[in-house]
């Protein structure tokens, strides 16, 4: 859990302001990060501590997984990207949002994983059974850093995080 400072929530709104359809995906060396951000998303000052923050989350990712790079991806959406709930098929992805509603996961406990893609027959999450009652969503804050767990994680086969594109009602 972490608080935004005002700068850091201002540059982000700057980024969505200047690039509401943003879109950035690149395999970043931790010690180049912020140069190339601040190329390719944009030069105005007051963005360098949005790119300073960015870094900073490359670098813990590279030092708890020992590489020296990450795959970054930066999305401005106004809708969900990945609307319904899943699990990812790598080892962990962080999260972070800067602005607007966060990422939502489901407990391990809470889902019934036979529900998950074509185990929904079709339904809706909230009708499908994949878990009992929209209180059984939790979601992380703006600025809060996740680690999300994925099905590759050593052991961890049928357990990887369930989680979805933050939505506006949730």
């Amino acid at each position: 859990k972490r608080s935004l400072s005002r700068n850091l929530s201002n540059a982000a709104e700057i980024v969505l302001r200047k690039n509401p359809d943003l879109q950035f995906s690149e395999l970043l060396d931790k010690h180049s990060a912020a140069d190339i951000l601040f190329k390719k998303i944009g030069s105005d000052e007051k963005l360098l501590c949005l790119y300073e923050d960015i870094t900073n989350l490359i670098k813990i990712f590279c030092e708890l997984f020992n590489t020296k790079d990450a795959w970054l991806r930066i999305d401005a959406i106004d809708k969900p990207m990945c609307p319904r709930f899943h699990v990812d098929q790598l080892k962990c992805r962080l999260v972070t949002t800067y602005h607007g509603p966060a990422t939502q996961w489901l407990p391990n406990d809470l889902v019934n994983r036979n529900k998950l893609g074509h185990g929904n027959n079709g339904l809706a999450d909230d009708v499908s059974g994949l878990f009992s009652k929209n209180s059984d969503i939790k979601k992380l804050n703006v600025g809060d850093v996740g680690l999300l767990k994925g099905e590759a994680w050593v052991d961890n086969q049928g357990f990887g995080l369930v989680h979805r594109s933050p939505h506006n009602n949730g």
